[in-house]
C-alpha cells in the first residue's frame, strides 16, 4: 500500500521544463494591431530551421509564416501583412537545440551512481542480518559501494 501511493506520488511530478516558452510576444494577448513583423521571445535557444509559426484565422484555417532568418537565437520573427480584419492565433513549432554532452552525462552518471547505492545499502542490510563470512564480506562490499557514489557527487555538476 505505501510503495503504491510513494510510486504515484513519484509519477505525479510537476511542471515540465524541457519546452520552450514564450516570454514576451508582440502582439499580447487579446490586442488589436497593424499587419506587420511578429516578435516572439523564447525561454532557451531554438532551431530555426526546424521551428515555425501559425496564423489562425478567424475561419480556422492555418498559413505557415515565413520566419526572418536574422533573429537571435532565442527568437522567432515573421511578417504577418494583409490581413482581414478578425481574430487570429500565432501557434508556434519550436525545436529546442539539445545540449547532447549533458544527456550523455546524465546517462551515464546516474546509472551506476543508483547501482551502487542499491549495492551498498543491500550490503549494508546483509552485514546487520548475517553472520561470520558473509557479513566480514558485505561489512567490506558496502562502503566500496558509497566511495563511488559520495566521488561522483563530489565531482558533479549540473549543466
Amino acid at each position: 500500500m505505501a510503495c503504491g501511493a510513494l510510486a504515484c506520488a513519484a509519477l505525479a511530478g510537476g511542471p515540465v521544463a524541457a519546452h520552450a516558452i514564450v516570454v514576451a510576444a508582440q502582439p499580447a494577448v487579446d490586442a488589436t494591431v497593424p499587419p506587420g513583423t511578429v516578435p516572439i521571445e523564447l525561454n532557451t535557444r531554438i532551431d530555426h530551421a526546424r521551428s515555425r509559426l501559425l496564423l489562425i484565422g478567424p475561419d480556422g484555417k492555418s498559413v505557415v509564416l515565413p520566419l526572418d532568418d536574422d533573429t537571435p537565437p532565442d527568437r522567432l520573427a515573421a511578417k504577418a501583412d494583409a490581413l482581414a480584419p478578425g481574430l487570429y492565433r500565432l501557434r508556434t513549432e519550436v525545436l529546442r537545440f539539445s545540449n547532447i554532452r549533458e544527456l550523455l552525462l546524465i546517462e551515464i552518471t546516474h546509472v551506476p551512481l543508483a547501482l551502487a547505492g542499491i549495492t551498498a545499502g543491500r550490503a549494508r542490510w546483509l552485514e546487520l542480518r548475517m553472520d561470520g563470512r558473509a557479513a566480514l564480506t558485505a561489512a567490506w562490499v558496502w562502503p566500496a559501494a558509497f566511495v563511488p557514489v559520495g566521488s561522483t557527487l563530489l565531482l558533479y555538476r549540473e549543466a
